[in-house]
């Protein structure tokens, strides 16, 4: 067992390649979960029962000892936690204000609204009586402003139906809101695309980029059927409007050391409007599949060793683009058990874009059966 020690926030099935990168690494793993029988905790050194939202037990309960580095692929109230040790023990990871901005939707408007930051349209209600349709366009988007799970209760409907405004103001409030508030937003026509940063000194050095395939079902739900890398704005070009946003958004946190993904959605027009930001390493199997798909390493490692001290982080190339090939990861179906999901390449970013079509076309966009997002890392 090795004297460098490092925690890992949340013992789950996402946390489990967490835990073997860092004893890859050489390191020895305290996981803390508050489910005793949590699989992580089999391949972890030691483990904590405890609740990953309770900072205060956590915080005292590793009084006196000693961590190299943190693993926090979590979210909402365990985001603050791990602020907190990153705060106490001075080493990467989320700070409290960026946990605030990337689990509040409200609070990033907010904040990007105050830094001249361009997002939609958009106000917090805890009810469809506070809802004014004369603020916004014909479309809306729906979605939980505390979020608990991603892409969970995010609906799009006619802002001038009432009916439909307060189905999706209740189910987003009901079931997946942390703060029991709803975020209301204009919808703008165009793309969804994230670019991953490491920021560091207030730099940002962008690891990859991936577009979001996405839907909206018959009740006008949305349902991501898989994504794809690198994201089409750097084919077209459209790209350095989105760089350069995040190198703005990286400069407003000078002190802070982890990594960020950021959420577009581009309009028509190829005008990048922000719409998340994710401090949690991100799901979507988009570290674990779709990257080393793409880029023919271990992905997880290599970022694995940016949250630890003393790690080299060479083999990552900051600001280079290693992507080797177009590749995609198709989400699998609920009613196709034991199969596995799709990973899809091709040498050209729009083969693979027309060979997404021809798959999805007729079936998965009408018959829905992907995944959701809680039954995916």
């Amino acid at each position: 067992m090795s004297d460098r020690w490092v925690i890992c926030l949340g013992a789950g099935r996402s946390q489990i390649s967490l835990i073997k990168n860092a004893q890859l690494l050489g390191c020895s793993v305290l996981a803390i979960d508050k489910n005793s029988k949590a699989p992580g905790f089999d391949f972890a050194d030691e483990s904590m029962v405890e609740s990953t939202h309770n900072s205060n037990n956590i915080i005292e309960g590793i009084k006196g000892r000693e961590f190299c580095g943190l693993l926090a692929r979590c979210t909402g109230g365990a985001l603050f936690t791990a602020a907190n040790i990153v705060k106490e023990y001075k080493i990467p990871g989320v700070s409290y204000d960026l946990a605030n901005i990337a689990t509040s939707k409200s609070a990033l408007h907010k904040f990007s609204l105050d830094n001249n930051i361009r997002v939609p349209h958009g106000v917090k209600v805890s009810s469809g009586k506070e809802f004014n349709v004369n603020e916004f366009s014909d479309q809306i988007i729906v979605k939980p402003d505390f979020t608990i799970i991603g892409k969970k209760s995010i609906t799009k409907v006619k802002s001038f139906n009432k009916h439909e405004v307060n189905n999706a103001i209740e189910l987003a409030l009901l079931s997946s809101s942390g703060n029991k508030f709803v975020e209301i937003e204009d919808f703008i026509e165009g793309y969804d695309c994230s670019y991953l940063s490491w920021m560091e000194n207030g730099v940002s050095s962008i690891l990859l980029t991936w577009d979001e395939l996405i839907g909206f079902d018959e009740s006008f739900n949305l349902f991501q059927f898989g994504v794809s890398t690198p994201s089409i704005s750097v084919a077209i070009n459209q790209s350095k409007k989105i760089e350069k946003v995040i190198e703005n958004f990286s400069k407003l946190f000078p002190d802070v050391c982890t990594l960020v993904a950021f959420s577009f959605r581009v309009d028509a027009q190829g005008v990048p409007w922000l719409i998340e930001v994710h401090a949690d390493m991100t799901g979507d199997l988009i570290l674990d599949e779709l990257a080393p798909a793409a880029t023919g390493c271990n992905f997880l490692l290599e970022i694995t060793k940016l949250f630890i001290k003393g790690e080299s982080s060479q083999d990552l190339n900051l600001n280079n683009d290693f992507i080797t090939k177009p590749a995609a990861l198709l989400y699998k179906s609920k009613a196709d058990n034991g199969v596995n999901d799709l990973v899809l390449s091709e040498d050209d970013i729009f083969l693979l874009h027309d060979k997404i079509n021809s798959l999805i076309k007729g079936t998965v966009l009408e018959q829905k059966r992907f995944l959701d997002q809680e039954e995916r890392l």
